[in-house]
């Protein structure tokens, strides 16, 4: 009942941005003991989304929602991301939604997710931002196989 009890006293969090991410937190922690209330948790996380006033940091908590899910392995993470994709180029000028595509990026590179981060680095219009957000993700592979290319990359290079 301890679970529950955490859970309720998040809901007097007054900022919303916060009050999202620790539920989202919350989930992810009680993914990890197996604890059902998680359903409960992320649902609040969205919930409290709607308190959010300010388009870009709803764009922003939303991601964290998704970051969190993706930690707790729930595969549903990504359409969290695509949803901020789509938002994001009906909410933001340019440099805003540069800003929020960089992030998810980070996020997805953390979730090792490579592939789809990618994907969102592409869209980036800063020319400058996107380079240094594709190094990362360079970065980052790299890291996962020490000197050896992507796949795709070696067969293009051998014809």
């Amino acid at each position: 009942m301890l679970t529950v009890e955490v859970l309720k006293s998040a809901d007097i969090i007054p900022d919303p941005y916060t009050r999202a991410v620790t539920y989202a937190r919350l989930g992810e922690a009680l993914v990890r003991r197996r604890d059902s209330l998680y359903k409960e948790a992320f649902l609040k996380a969205f919930d409290a989304l709607k308190d959010i006033n300010d388009p870009e940091l709803l764009l922003r908590a939303t991601l964290a929602i998704g970051y969190h899910m993706g930690k707790a392995g729930i595969k549903a993470y990504y359409k969290v991301f695509l949803r901020v994709v789509e938002d994001s180029a009906a909410l933001s000028p340019p440099p805003v939604r540069d800003e929020i595509l960089a992030l998810a990026v980070r996020y997805l590179v953390s979730l090792g997710d490579l592939g789809q981060a990618v994907t969102l680095a592409t869209e980036i219009s800063d020319k400058k931002l996107r380079q240094a957000t594709l190094f990362s993700i360079v970065r980052a592979g790299e890291q996962i196989n020490p000197g050896q290319l992507p796949k795709g990359r070696l067969q293009a290079q051998e014809n």
